[in-house]
């Protein structure tokens, strides 16, 4: 497989309040608190998905950021089995690990919290709404490693393991947050760019910081 035919189809990038598609800003929402900024989001995106609001914060921002870059997008033209995801985030599930923590010191407990303490649980909820049964994985590291991504990516694409795949960044906590998601598919349309290491790093720096 030749992965110089391997196209970024979209982008999306949430970052302080503001949401953005394809370097495009989207929304923009003046407010200080994640969960208020999420949930307005999620009305203005006009999703009917009531789990949403079950999820801890970092699962709502990758859910958000997803919806943001499968906008317009068909995915029912793969079988589930050959759309991947792949995300690197920096601190884990620290933000509801922290949580559940306080909870357990006060001697109480709560299940519902408990199910979010692993990040891959973020992308589960992505695959859920998606119907998304391919290869998937959550790496850990300091930085957004494109290399690794970019790597990793056309590795599964080389192998016919895919046949689309989202991928990027999504990290939360203590109310900083941060989302980059792009869609990778087999895509020549002149306006798409070529999948490349470069093209990642350069398409991450657009975010706001």
């Amino acid at each position: 497989m030749n992965n110089s035919k391997l196209y970024i189809s979209q982008y999306s990038s949430i970052k302080a309040s503001a949401v953005y598609l394809n370097g495009n800003l989207k929304f923009n929402f003046s407010s200080a608190n994640f969960e208020s900024f999420a949930e307005t989001t999620y009305k203005n995106l006009d999703i009917k998905y009531p789990k949403f609001y079950k999820m801890d914060n970092l699962s709502k921002l990758g859910f958000l950021c997803a919806e943001i870059v499968l906008k317009n997008i068909d995915l029912s033209k793969y079988a589930p089995e050959k759309i991947g995801i792949n995300i690197v985030n920096k601190n884990s599930s620290i933000d509801t690990d922290i949580r559940y923590n306080n909870l357990v010191s006060k001697g109480a407990s709560s299940p519902a919290i408990f199910v979010y303490s692993l990040p891959n649980i973020m992308i589960g909820e992505i695959c859920i709404r998606h119907n998304i049964k391919g290869d998937n994985l959550l790496f850990v590291s300091d930085h957004f490693d494109t290399k690794l991504q970019h790597d990793y990516v056309s590795s599964l694409f080389t192998t016919n393991i895919i046949d689309a795949e989202i991928c990027g960044w999504i990290d939360y906590t203590e109310n900083n947050y941060q989302a980059f998601l792009c869609l990778i598919e087999r895509n020549e349309e002149a306006d798409f760019l070529p999948f490349t290491k470069e093209n990642i790093q350069q398409l991450y720096k657009t975010i706001p910081k």
